[in-house]
């Protein structure tokens, strides 16, 4: 249907919506899959009478197709000059450092965003948890544990890029 999977499990309509800014539509599938696109030809499937579309689980190869159009786009910011360590900003949130992460054993366990999360956008998506990281492509994580420094500390990040590093992440308190 649309290419681009923002989350893949457990996004309420609201969190696929804020994924999802800046396309023209959303869609939550399976399990709260949120996927997102600009291609109108979704209903090429045709369409279905057994979407669940207020509850966690949609329904299986069905979608709940939402068109985005009434929403102004958010305007991209200039992007920065990569640096070590990210330039201060005026925000909520504050860097903590740049820290080692490991597949099997993440330091935060929820995925906010999979690819090209600013520093700005994981900060929104992460409201209500304590801490947020930023990682490889710009993968955004959320979690309120306090040992996200579990694996050590790392001088391989890239915190102002699109590309953090990967096994490293920026977090964000």
């Amino acid at each position: 249907m649309f290419s681009y999977e923002a989350q893949s499990r457990d996004a309420s309509t609201e969190k696929c919506a804020k994924l999802c800014e800046g396309y023209r539509y959303f869609a939550r599938q399976f399990k709260g899959q949120c996927f997102c696109g600009d291609r109108d030809d979704f209903d090429r499937h045709g369409s279905s009478g057994s979407c669940n579309c207020e509850g966690s689980n949609v329904g299986r190869y069905v979608a709940c197709v939402y068109d985005t159009s009434s929403v102004t786009p958010p305007v991209k910011a200039p992007v920065a000059v990569p640096t070590t360590a990210p330039v201060a900003t005026p925000s909520s949130y504050t860097y903590a450092g740049c820290y080692k992460d490991k597949k099997g054993s993440r330091m935060f366990s929820s995925e906010a965003q999979s690819r090209d999360a600013s520093t700005e956008k994981c900060a929104k998506l992460c409201e209500g948890y304590r801490y947020f990281a930023r990682q490889f492509k710009g993968q955004c994580f959320c979690g309120d544990q306090d040992d996200y420094g579990r694996h050590g500390s790392s001088g391989r990040c890239n915190c102002e890029g699109s590309n953090v590093g990967k096994y490293v992440a920026c977090v964000y308190d």
